[in-house]
């Protein structure tokens, strides 16, 4: 009997959960709207007297086939909506996408973040070059709640070689994720580095302002506290 094979995280599991609540999302946000509105203008017209008794059930029958037949219209194009869309996602601004990047993309939108997270961490691995799949990586974790695990990966990055663009998204994500996490130790140097390497900019301005209020902020409370 062969050994037991470990599970390759690497690869798109077969897991429809993603359909499933896009479905379900689709259900609730059009497909329920939708039927009521169609479904109160047949009820107007019965009470109006304009049809009859089996003229509103047909008609309500029908509200439901068209609702249907919207929603699997709708899903059946998710697949190519969502790489479209991840194509004009990435070709925006200066960070050039990777050919085939959508494919992780399409995945994100449709719910499938674990694996997502699986083939682009696995895209990293294969070329720790393509700072765009680190990139997304580390929003992905950070979307996940990981931000702990996005940490990791955007201070790999800054220890490789990145173009400006890709380095100052970097910092800016580190400062975000310590300011949101409470993390004062790790934000002040991080707003340091930033104002220092950017010095001139105004967003380095902005950076050395913050880092004043937080240490002012400190000073006032450790005020408080010797008093």
């Amino acid at each position: 009997m062969p050994p037991d094979q470990p599970e390759d995280r690497s690869r798109p599991r077969d897991d429809h959960s993603g359909e499933r609540l896009v479905s379900l999302r689709l259900i609730l946000m059009l497909g329920l709207p939708a039927f009521t509105i169609l479904t109160a203008g047949d009820l107007f017209l019965f009470v109006q007297h304009r049809i009859g008794t089996v003229v509103l059930v047909l008609l309500i029958g029908l509200n439901l086939g068209i609702v249907y037949g919207l929603i699997r219209l709708i899903e059946s194009g998710t697949d190519s909506v969502g790489a479209g869309f991840a194509k004009t996602v990435l070709g925006a601004g200066n960070l050039a996408p990777e050919p085939g990047f959508s494919a992780e993309e399409s995945l994100i939108i449709r719910g499938r973040l674990e694996d997502a997270e699986a083939a682009l961490r696995q895209r990293w691995a294969d070329n720790p070059g393509q700072y765009q799949a680190g990139l997304r990586l580390g929003a992905l974790l950070v979307q996940m709640g990981k931000a702990d695990e996005a940490e990791s990966v955007y201070v790999a990055l800054r220890r490789g070689t990145l173009p400006p663009a890709a380095a100052m998204t970097v910092a800016n994500r580190l400062i975000d994720l310590y300011e949101k996490g409470g993390r004062n130790d790790r934000l002040k140097v991080e707003l340091g580095r930033f104002s220092g390497q950017y010095k001139g900019t105004g967003a380095a301005e902005h950076a050395a302002r913050r880092l004043k209020e937080i240490k002012e902020a400190e000073s006032k409370d450790q005020e408080e506290l010797d008093d």
